[in-house]
Order: C-alpha cells, then sequence, then structure tokens
C-alpha cells in the first residue's frame, strides 16, 4: 500500500506500474505532472506554468490534455493492478483536471478508482492547511480503503511488549 499527496501521487501511480502494490490512495494527484501538461514546454511559454495559465487557455490545454492522458485510454499502463482512492478538495482547479480526464481514463481501462470529495478544503488539506476535521476524516477513509484491500489486518501489539 502507498499514500501520497499531490506529486508523490504521481510517483505512486509510477510505482503501481513497477510493481504489485495491494492499494494507492492520493491525495489531489497533481496529474498535470503525470501527463506532461504542466510545463514550459506543452505550455508554449516562457514563465513558469501554473494552473491559472493552463486555465487561461482552457481550449488548448484541454487538447493537450487528452493527448497525454491517451496512454491512460489506450491501456499502455494497464499494469497498475491495484485499486486507486483519490481523495480531494473543492478549492484546487487540478479537481476539474482529475475528474473531467484521468478518472474517466481510469475506469475506461477498467481499473479500480474510487474519488471522494471533502467540500471546502484546500489543496493538501491532510496536513495543515485544510480543516483538522478534514484531515481526521481523511485518515479514518484512506485506513478503511487500505484495510479492504489487504491480507493481512494490522492489529495492535501485545501490551507487556510496550514500555
Amino acid at each position: 500500500m502507498l499514500w501520497g499527496d499531490s506529486a508523490a501521487v504521481v510517483s505512486a501511480l509510477e510505482l503501481a506500474g513497477e510493481t504489485d502494490l495491494c492499494a494507492i490512495v492520493g491525495q489531489e494527484p497533481a496529474t498535470v505532472l503525470l501527463t506532461g501538461l504542466f510545463s514550459n514546454e506543452s505550455l508554449g511559454c516562457r514563465k513558469a506554468p501554473t494552473i491559472a495559465r493552463i486555465e487561461q487557455d482552457s481550449r488548448r490545454s484541454a487538447e493537450l490534455l487528452h493527448a497525454r492522458a491517451a496512454p491512460l485510454h489506450r491501456g499502455e499502463d494497464s499494469q497498475i493492478h491495484c485499486p486507486v482512492l483519490i481523495a480531494e478538495g473543492d478549492k484546487h482547479p487540478i479537481k476539474k483536471i482529475n475528474d473531467e480526464i484521468i478518472v474517466p481514463a481510469l475506469k475506461e481501462v477498467k481499473k479500480t478508482v474510487e474519488v471522494i470529495l471533502y467540500p471546502g478544503e484546500p489543496h493538501g488539506f491532510s496536513h495543515g492547511s485544510g480543516s483538522p476535521a478534514a484531515a481526521d476524516k481523511f485518515f479514518r477513509d484512506s485506513d478503511g480503503f487500505f484495510r479492504r484491500y489487504l491480507r493481512t489486518q494490522p492489529t495492535p501489539p501485545d501490551p507487556s511488549l510496550v514500555k
């Protein structure tokens, strides 16, 4: 099992294509990195790319993202065998890219993908930028998701072994 936030989710998905994992939980995956969209070259600019710039040129960005996500549609990333949980707040524009392109692409190639929305939460809400209640719910949701796919369930240590 593997957990990641933002860009770390991209690494988790790449790792899942290389080895078998029981499950992945990704909080707001930075899929613009996975697709190569978030780069100076793809945006055709000399300034550092931003999500705002991607949104400003949404037609061109959508065309680029669809082209970059094409391997998911063709099943080239079908090495990812494990279930994936995507957790997202609704305050960051990456949600739109994930919801409209990445999640459907994964589902199209028969991946087990679940999405949980945490209303009112910003990007990275589980580690300081969001509400403590949302962070707590996220960790409980992640634990429940992982437990569904673990062959051996975790058990607490024998209290006599703990000082």
